[in-house]
């Protein structure tokens, strides 16, 4: 796993139990109907993927068949912390082209890199059954968020994409931001990715006329005023962000956040936490918290 700044943990409460789940026992065979269609295997791993997965019982060619076949029982596969790197994402990648049951795939802190990130794209634009893709905490880049983003043009059942911590720059927010209108994505998690303001701004561009996402966070983005200016302008016009993340940033306040804030009628809440606003625009903000009911952590 990819060290996580004491500053990423403080802006994003980060915590190593959120992070993982159970691991499967055979106490977990009496578990509701609905809790055995999720295939879990997510728990920390030091040797190689096959290992891993052979200590847990279950082998790639095993998880492979399953989904091949489209196994009914299977709604979600989680697969973190396997080491799976970009040939056991590649393999996986390959038996979800023609899986339309799976809806969950959680493959985080898996040193997934662009090659693994481009056999995943090329699956997406095949599969027609995910809905939620969480990818964070790998090495995807900005090569391979273009290929993410060119893959989810051609897709329309993704909903939810988790990319945080992926050494994607300016670049690959940009494509992702190219893409965002062409989608039916309703949440895209970027946090902890430098995108600067550059990125922030692209996004702003496809927030400000897209009637779809619901949930934006670029929480430790290396965004300053210049990047959440063009996020409140962004503001004024949209109609349908409900969440916003702008945390652990460079904002102050020179944003007219406050004045968007006020116009806009649609967003529940927004995270400034750890940013650089005075106490009379935090102040202002509290004021528009209590006034509209968002919820505004400062």
């Amino acid at each position: 796993m990819a060290l996580i700044s004491a500053a990423l943990k403080k802006a994003k409460g980060y915590s190593r139990n959120q992070t993982l789940t159970e691991r499967v026992t055979d106490s977990d065979k009496k578990k509701s109907k609905e809790d055995r269609k999720r295939f879990d295997m997510s728990r920390p791993s030091r040797g190689a993927s096959e290992r891993y997965l052979e200590k847990c019982g279950m082998t790639w060619r095993r998880v492979l068949e399953r989904i091949e076949t489209n196994d009914r029982s299977l709604g979600s596969i989680n697969l973190r912390w396997c080491e799976l790197g970009d040939e056991g994402a590649a393999r996986l990648a390959t038996a979800l082209e023609t899986n339309d049951n799976l809806r969950d795939v959680d493959l985080q802190h898996n040193q997934i890199g662009k090659e693994g990130a481009a056999h995943i794209a090329a699956a997406l634009e095949k599969n027609s059954g995910v809905r939620e893709l969480r990818l964070g905490n790998n090495h995807v880049g900005n090569e391979g968020a273009v290929r993410i983003a060119a893959a989810l043009e051609k897709n329309d059942s993704v909903r939810e994409i988790y990319l945080w911590n992926n050494q994607i720059g300016a670049e690959g927010a940009a494509r992702l931001a190219a893409a965002l209108n062409k989608t039916n994505l309703a949440v895209l998690n970027l946090w902890a990715n430098k995108i600067g303001d550059e990125g922030a701004a692209r996004l702003a561009a496809a927030v400000e006329s897209n009637s779809v996402l619901h949930t934006l966070d670029i929480t430790a983005t290396q965004t300053s005023d210049e990047g959440a200016a063009r996020l409140a302008a962004a503001l004024e016009a949209n109609k349908t962000l409900l969440k916003l993340y702008l945390s652990g940033n460079d904002v102050g306040d020179e944003t007219a956040l406050v004045a968007a804030l006020g116009k806009n009628f649609a967003l529940k809440e927004i995270n400034l936490r750890n940013n650089k606003l005075s106490d009379a625009s935090k102040d202002a903000l509290r004021a528009i918290a209590d006034k509209t009911g968002k919820k505004v952590v400062l």
